[in-house]
C-alpha cells in the first residue's frame, strides 16, 4: 500500500529533531547563554552524541542541554523521549506542552462536553486512554513517579512552546521561522538567567512527522532517519 516504511519515516522525524535542536541551541548562544545540542547515537553526525554523563555535565557547568535526534530508535514518539530524557537527568518536572490547556477527557476542540481534570493519575491516563502523552511516555513517568505538567502552546508566553517543532515553524508550521525562534530563545535565557536549570526535548513535526510519511508511502524505519538530519 502507500506510504512511507514505519521505520524509515521515523528515522527522517529524528533528523527534523535534529535540526531543530541546533537551531534552539544557536539561538540561546546568540543571547549569551552557555547551551549544547546532544543527539541519540544513530543520528548525532553534526551534534555531540548523548550519553546521560555528558548530559549531567554540562547541566552542571550551566548550559542548556537540547536534546535531538529521539531515541535513536524508530516507534518511540518525542513525549517518550522526553520522558526518558526526563529520568535519565533525574529532572525534577517534565513540562509537556500541547495544543490544549491541560489533560481533558476528550478533544476539547472537537467535544464541548469534555472534562478538564486538575489533576490526574497515570494509571487513570492509561484506563481512559487519554492522548495528552503516549502510553509508553505515560507508563515512564508513572514507574520513575515523575511529574508532568500540561500547558497549552496556545499561549505565546508559555516559554515550552519550544518543545514542539511546529512552535519554531513558520506560518503554516513549516520550515523555521527565524523571528519565533529568536524570540523564544530570549524567553529561555530569561528563565535561565533567573537560576532555572534547564533542558529541552525538541519535536521535528515542522519539517518532518516520521508517523505521517508513513500514510504517504514511506517505509516507517528510514522516514525515521531521515527526520533526524531534515
Amino acid at each position: 500500500g502507500k506510504g512511507f516504511d514505519r521505520v524509515k519515516g521515523d528515522q527522517m522525524g529524528m533528523l527534523a529533531t535534529v535540526m531543530n535542536a541546533i537551531a534552539i541551541s544557536e539561538g540561546l548562544k546568540s543571547n549569551g547563554i552557555k547551551s549544547v545540542a546532544l543527539a541519540a547515537s544513530g543520528v548525532s553526525n553534526f551534534c555531540e552524541t548523548f550519553s546521560q554523563a555528558k548530559a549531567d555535565k554540562y547541566l552542571k557547568e550551566g548550559y542548556v542541554v537540547v536534546f535531538g535526534g529521539g531515541t535513536g530508535s524508530p516507534f518511540f514518539t518525542t513525549d517518550t523521549t522526553a520522558a526518558l530524557r526526563a529520568c535519565e537527568i533525574k529532572a525534577d518536572i517534565l513540562l509537556k506542552a500541547t495544543q490544549v490547556d491541560g489533560v481533558y477527557s476528550a478533544d476539547p476542540r472537537k467535544d464541548a462536553n469534555a472534562v478538564r481534570y486538575d489533576e490526574i493519575r497515570y494509571d487513570e491516563v492509561l484506563a481512559q486512554r487519554l492522548q495528552v502523552m503516549d502510553s509508553t511516555a505515560t507508563s515512564l513517568a508513572m514507574d520513575n513517579s515523575l511529574p508532568v505538567i500540561v500547558f497549552a502552546l496556545a499561549q505565546p508566553e508559555n516559554i515550552v512552546r519550544v518543545l514542539s517543532g511546529e512552535a519554531i515553524g513558520g506560518p503554516d508550521g513549516q520550515g523555521l521561522d527565524e523571528p519565533i525562534l529568536t524570540s523564544y530563545a530570549a524567553q529561555i535565557a530569561s528563565v535561565v538567567r533567573s537560576g532555572v536549570q534547564v533542558a529541552i526535548v525538541i519535536g521535528g513535526g515542522n519539517i518532518f512527522r516520521g508517523l505521517a510519511g508513513t500514510q504517504q508511502g514511506f517505509d516507517r524505519v528510514r522516514g525515521d532517519p531521515m527526520g533526524m538530519l531534515a
